[in-house]
């Protein structure tokens, strides 16, 4: 089996400010310029064959993130099947890009205006249907350090000061679990983030900072909160309602049952 694709199996649609747009098949790319050798990787990623992960992080029907090393460079390899097994993410994608083109549209935006504590994607695949997408493949490199609980205490104000920073540019992390907050040479890089938009404000950015402090109650002494404030106390019943015995159990079900249709899908293409 051919997995590696040459110049003449990939078409490059166009390239503008840094990026590339390549169709493969009936995949899409989206490639910073920087790294267009990763172009002939295309037919290997996408037939996830001969990659030789070096660790796997995580698979489930939803999501599946290795690290390996192409070209000598650690990368994680992450493949997402969300935006087709949750029903509102499928159809939404029919107006607007992907997980992953969005994740490296926005990080490149804000690394653009001088944001250093992020992660760098740098390669995006997506395949849709009837203009929906089906699958996704994003390509990020490693960031190797301790995370913030492992690092300790003397990390939880570069961590604010991250979040703090990410807001300022009008995005939010919206996973800001201390997992995610890796220290490396005395400053911290946000990682697992799709960096949305944060167009709810202050209630955004309270949800960042409640979720931060639920997991991590230590780093609370390092955040004043105002719990009169309206946007305060939105997104803390928020959080409440979420993590409501009743909701998880719902969600769980949900996933159970999502997990049940990824396994028969995968023994009908056997």
């Amino acid at each position: 089996m051919i997995d590696v694709a040459s110049p003449s199996d990939y078409r490059i649609v166009a390239e503008q400010d840094g990026l590339i747009q390549a169709t493969y098949k009936d995949w899409v790319v989206l490639c910073t310029a920087d790294r267009r050798r990763y172009l002939d990787w295309i037919a290997r990623l996408i037939a996830q064959k001969n990659l030789h992960p070096l660790k796997e992080f995580k698979k489930s029907y939803r999501d599946q993130v290795a690290l390996i090393e192409p070209m000598n460079e650690r990368v994680i390899y992450k493949v997402s099947r969300r935006e087709r097994f949750i029903l509102q993410k499928h159809l939404m994608t029919f107006f607007k890009d992907s997980e992953a083109f969005a994740t490296l549209k926005s990080a490149r935006r804000l690394q653009q205006k001088g944001m250093k504590e992020i992660y760098h994607p740098f390669m995006a695949l997506e395949k849709r249907r009837w203009n929906m997408v089906q699958e996704t493949i994003l390509l990020y490199d490693y960031v190797e350090g301790q995370d913030c609980i492992e690092y300790g205490e003397k990390s939880f104000p570069w961590v604010i000061e991250a979040l703090k920073k990410c807001h300022a540019m009008g995005c939010r992390h919206s996973d800001a679990k201390p997992r995610n907050f890796i220290v490396q040479n005395d400053r911290v890089l946000m990682i697992d983030s799709r960096f949305k938009r944060n167009v709810m404000g202050r209630f955004g950015e309270y949800c960042d900072f409640i979720t931060l402090v639920d997991n991590l109650p230590e780093v609370g002494k390092y955040i004043k909160f105002n719990k009169r404030n309206l946007p305060y106390l939105a997104a803390k019943t928020y959080r409440v309602i979420k993590q409501n015995n009743n909701v998880r159990r719902f969600k769980q079900a949900l996933r159970a049952k999502r997990s049940r249709r990824f396994e028969l899908e995968q023994s009908h293409s056997l």
